[in-house]
């Protein structure tokens, strides 16, 4: 499995998430994430992209995330980390 591939999958699961608890703005957030990381081939779209989402924790806060999509949120953190240290 590609670093993108293991983003993109845990990004799904956290926009499954907030979709299930009615949190749809949030997932589309996440839901254009994951078109972007799949198919864009510039590194430096794909790169501040990375920064975005490395950067949007406070969306925690304001979006009032569930424990569970907290910890779905930490580990596409992670692997978003990853993901922009290899770029």
């Amino acid at each position: 499995m590609t670093d993108r591939s293991i983003l993109t999958n845990s990004l799904k699961r956290l926009e499954e998430e907030l979709r299930r608890s009615g949190k749809i703005e949030t997932a589309n957030f996440f839901n254009k994430s994951i078109t972007t990381i799949t198919f864009e081939t510039d590194d430096n779209v794909l790169r501040e992209l990375l920064k975005q989402l490395c950067n949007s924790g406070a969306m925690i806060q304001y979006a009032n995330f569930s424990f569970k999509e907290e910890q779905l949120f930490d580990k596409s953190y992670d692997e978003a980390k990853k993901l922009l240290k290899m770029i």
